[in-house]
């Protein structure tokens, strides 16, 4: 019979993460991440195209008034371009922060924040002129702004989607080889593509 006052302990403590499980989980974090990024940087070309589409808009008519009053074409379009950068400077550095705070590896570790700096100043340098041009396809700035946004977030995405899985089928990798410098017509596909592969560059290496 067992003695009620006996008692066992066992006691448990976790094996140590090993290299290669660390750098697995960090990755999948930053796929996560390049999703996330990719959908919010996709609201900036949203931003900048209202005050292009209402500045042409017959009830306000602003741009209409400053080339009666003798603006030239290209001093509008860089006067604007020049102004839009000035306000990305804002998130483009809360984004580093928030990058640098988080702490994952892939995008912070060997010259990999230096890389991501560039890869974001290098979309708001683009993703200006790129909204100009299809400012021109709308009348009103409300539709123009959502048309924008989506537009921006299924590109963006879904391409550097699209680019992946080709790039894994034998049949399409010459074809999407060949569409790549279309793609990258594209600062969302930019963006994307750039801290996709900086993740997957990563994984490869913990491998």
């Amino acid at each position: 019979m067992i003695d009620p006052r006996s008692r066992i302990s066992t006691y448990n403590h976790p094996l140590p993460q090993t290299f290669a499980g660390q750098a697995l989980i960090d990755d999948l974090a930053s796929i996560q991440a390049v999703l996330f990024i990719t959908i919010a940087f996709a609201f900036v070309p949203g931003g900048i195209v209202v005050f292009v589409v209402r500045e042409k808009e017959a009830h306000h008519n602003s741009k209409h008034q400053q080339m009666v009053s003798g603006v030239r074409i290209p001093s509008y379009w860089l006067s604007n371009w020049v102004w839009d950068i000035g306000l990305y400077l804002l998130p483009l550095m809360l984004s580093m922060l928030c990058i640098r705070t988080v702490g994952l590896k892939t995008f912070n570790d060997g010259g990999a924040d230096r890389a991501c700096f560039v890869l974001l100043a290098g979309f708001g340098w683009a993703a200006g002129p790129f909204t100009y041009l299809a400012s021109f396809a709308f009348a009103g700035h409300t539709k123009a702004q959502i048309f924008t946004v989506l537009f921006n977030i299924f590109l963006g995405m879904g391409l550097m989607i699209a680019h992946y899985v080709m790039s894994l089928i034998e049949s399409t990798t010459e074809i999407n080889a060949m569409l790549l410098p279309w793609y990258r017509m594209s600062p969302g596909f930019c963006l994307g593509h750039g801290l996709w592969q900086l993740s997957v560059q990563n994984l490869v290496k913990a491998y």
